[in-house]
């Protein structure tokens, strides 16, 4: 009988690896970026970062699984969040986030490319994205972005454009989430 749980056992983190190994090449070789979740021990440290006011206007481009969104929107109820995920799989799983967390009004996620979306109506944006897609979104943030939008980006930074600050998170060398770039446009 034990023998046959830990076959089971064993055999069901075989499935969940495979699973994952399937979502990584989905997001590498359709979406163009994996999802990859925002280590959660800087969620915090980001939720405090992100100074937002009644009425701004959030994006996160790339949202994944809409923890960022769901922890920003609990603390700031007047703001309007929006998050943009083009993989189907980390977008089913926002929407079931979103439904467990209480479906907050303020928080939509939409099925899209960031990149056919219009972001004018952000003061902020939120992004990470591999260094290549940070160097191809500039174009389109430099013509739609609203003088004083500001974004901040989870470990890639743009290469053509200063960040206004850099919040380096204390994380050891070889774990994701290193440094916050902050720009303003």
């Amino acid at each position: 009988m034990l023998t046959s749980l830990v076959l089971i056992f064993w055999c069901l983190v075989l499935l969940v690896m495979i699973i994952l190994g399937l979502l990584w090449l989905y997001g590498m070789f359709a979406v163009k970026a994996p999802f990859v979740p925002l280590p959660a021990a800087i969620l915090a440290t980001l939720v405090n970062m992100i100074k937002l006011q009644p009425g701004d206007v959030l994006y996160d481009l790339g949202s994944g699984d809409g923890r960022i969104l769901l922890s920003l929107a609990k603390n700031h109820p007047q703001t309007k969040f929006v998050g943009i995920e083009k993989g189907p799989i980390p977008f089913l799983i926002s929407k079931a986030n979103w439904l467990f967390k209480g479906r907050p009004a303020n928080v939509k996620f939409v099925r899209g490319d960031f990149f056919r979306q219009d972001l004018k109506p952000a003061s902020h944006i939120f992004t990470y994205l591999f260094p290549e897609v940070m160097v191809k979104l500039l174009p389109k943030m430099e013509q739609e972005l609203c003088p004083g939008t500001q974004l901040f980006s989870c470990d890639f930074q743009f290469t053509k454009k200063e960040p206004l600050e850099v919040t380096n998170l204390g994380r050891h060398p070889h774990q994701l989430g290193q440094n916050i770039y902050r720009y303003q446009f």
